[in-house]
Order: structure tokens, then sequence, then C-alpha cells
């Protein structure tokens, strides 16, 4: 529903949505690109052993990793975006 909101609006909880667990990724990677990493902070690829091991954060992991470089987490963007 927040994707829904910022398609209709512009407007989304950021905080919310950076939260969101590793099963989250794929669909926020899909976010337009000015505000596609205010919604990926802190989803960034783990260094897990084995026994740590989650498919949510497998599936994550390879789309983290392929479009790290292209993504520049912008502080004045997100508080912007934040603020609505």
């Amino acid at each position: 529903h927040n994707l829904d909101r910022y398609d209709e609006t512009g407007k989304v909880d950021w905080y919310y949505l950076q939260g969101l667990s590793a099963d989250a990724v794929p669909v926020l990677a899909t976010l337009p690109d000015e505000v596609v990493e205010c919604a990926l902070m802190g989803h960034g690829p783990d260094n897990d052993d084995w026994l740590e091991w989650n498919l949510g954060r497998q599936r994550a992991e390879p789309l983290m990793r392929s479009n790290l470089a292209d993504w520049e987490y912008n502080d004045a963007v997100c508080a912007r975006e934040a603020a609505g």
C-alpha cells in the first residue's frame, strides 16, 4: 500500500520501507531511480555464515550487488521525500 500511495501522491514512509526484510528488496528495487536508494538504504549485502542463511537475503543479494554501484544515497533527496 505504501508503494501504491507513492504512485498516486509521491509520498511514502521511507523509514518503514527501510525496515522491511530482504524479501521486499525485489519490489523496492522497481521504484524510480531518484528514490530507490531511499527505500533500499540498510538492505546491503550480508556476509552471513551458513547458520544465518536466509532465503530472502539470498534472493536479494544478486539484485543489490548488481545495482549497488548505480545507487547513490542522497540525504537531501531522501529527507525531502520523507517530509513529503
